[in-house]
């Protein structure tokens, strides 16, 4: 045994590794699964939300839990679509939802390895299984009962499908944006670099799915969204599980419930992250998109992380949406090594498990960084998919000039 090459043991080594990770992957579902508990959740609003939708033809005539909580934040379009579950217990719903929320991991893991096309990283499926399932901001996600897991599974077979089918891709862009919006931004991706006619696809579905609550119950779900979640004032920007460029600045300059900021200044809270957000979308229209597949992908992955640090309202449950670009990242790095890529790589990749509060339940840190400049440490997540950005530019222009440099 002693004298056997690597190449000879290497399939008995990538079995053990394939089912420890699936074994850990399917370990973790399941004690997940044990903690899920009854309680005004993300899970519990959107089923109250079509439960209202049934009683009153409001998806947000009531919250769960206390009357001050609150409402949906979701576009109607969710509401209509969890009718068929409405009258099921709480409980039920919310186990229901946790398997879907399984099923659409497992489908964003399977096409996101599918799109990478790297056959190293693919032999290691059950260890990418493992990987994402202790990704800290699925497992998040899956507790809550959020929607970050759909919103990248159709972020993703938009992309997947664009070429082939943009009637289908724009369907599933559509959906993703009619059910939370912020997915609406990958459309610019494809207004840039094509195919243009999936973004006419998109338009022409996304106006169907608004038409259809209208259809149903008038204007009434539209106008309670817009007073209650859209000007409603609700959300807690500046709260530390924004993960946002707006969240940043709001920590720093507004006036809030969590941080003493360094100054009361909204307006200036404002113009940062405008500025900053308007240099992040330049920086992504200037990623250059390579002649390939490969390179395409890249730069869509790019525009991912982007769409992370411009969203005024992501919260750190929507980061599952950086396990495509993280693969990317890795089969780039095959492609191209690079010590300090691989290093600025695993570093922010380690941020990425840093969760919500988790310098709170310190006195010392929470005094420290709930406070003044310390706001600027205290969700490590947003650095992270800055630094996913940054090194996605950097892959995409070595590519360029790798693929160049092989036509020629």
């Amino acid at each position: 045994m002693q004298n056997m090459t690597l190449p000879a043991r290497w399939p008995l080594v990538r079995f053990t590794l394939n089912m420890s990770g699936l074994l850990l992957g399917v370990a973790m579902l399941v004690l997940t699964a044990s903690f899920l508990r009854d309680g005004a959740d993300d899970a519990a609003q959107y089923h109250q939300a079509a439960q209202n939708l049934l009683s009153s033809g409001d998806p947000y005539a009531t919250t769960p839990g206390t009357p001050e909580a609150p409402p949906n934040p979701n576009p109607p379009l969710l509401a209509y679509l969890l009718t068929p579950f409405a009258s099921l217990p709480r409980p039920l719903f919310r186990l229901i939802w946790f398997g879907f929320n399984c099923l659409w991991l497992t489908l964003l893991v399977a096409l996101s390895l599918k799109l990478i096309d790297d056959r190293r990283i693919s032999e290691l499926w059950g260890v990418v299984i493992g990987g994402v399932a202790t990704f800290v901001p699925v497992l998040i996600c899956l507790m809550v009962g959020q929607l970050g897991i759909l919103l990248a599974l159709l972020g993703v077979l938009s992309f997947w499908l664009a070429e082939r089918r943009p009637a289908a891709a724009g369907a599933a862009l559509a959906t993703a944006a009619a059910i939370k919006l912020y997915p609406g931004f990958l459309g610019l991706f494809f207004l840039v670099h094509g195919p243009r006619r999936l973004v006419w696809w998109a338009a022409g579905w996304g106006l169907l799915l608004l038409a259809l609550p209208l259809l149903i119950s008038g204007l009434t779900p539209y106008t309670s969204y817009a007073a209650k979640v859209l000007f409603g004032g609700f959300y807690p920007y500046a709260s530390d599980f924004n993960v946002s460029l707006a969240g940043l600045f709001s920590r720093l300059f507004t006036v809030n419930g969590v941080f003493v900021a360094v100054a009361p200044q909204p307006e200036l809270a404002r113009w940062l992250s405008l500025i900053a957000s308007a240099l992040v979308f330049l920086a992504c229209l200037r990623i250059p998109v390579g002649p390939d597949r490969f390179g395409r992908l890249i730069a869509f992955t790019a525009w991912i992380c982007g769409m992370q640090l411009i969203t005024p309202l992501n919260g750190y449950y929507n980061l599952p949406a950086l396990i495509l670009p993280l693969l990317t990242l890795l089969a780039a790095l095959l492609r191209y090594p690079s010590p300090g890529a691989a290093f600025a790589l695993v570093g922010a990749t380690a941020m990425l498990y840093l969760r919500p509060g988790w310098a709170e339940n310190d006195p010392l840190l929470s005094n420290l960084l709930y406070r003044g400049w310390g706001a600027l440490a205290v969700t490590p997540p947003l650095y992270a998919a800055l630094i996913y950005l940054v090194l996605l530019a950097w892959f995409a222009h070595r590519h360029q000039r790798a693929t160049s440099t092989d036509g020629a």
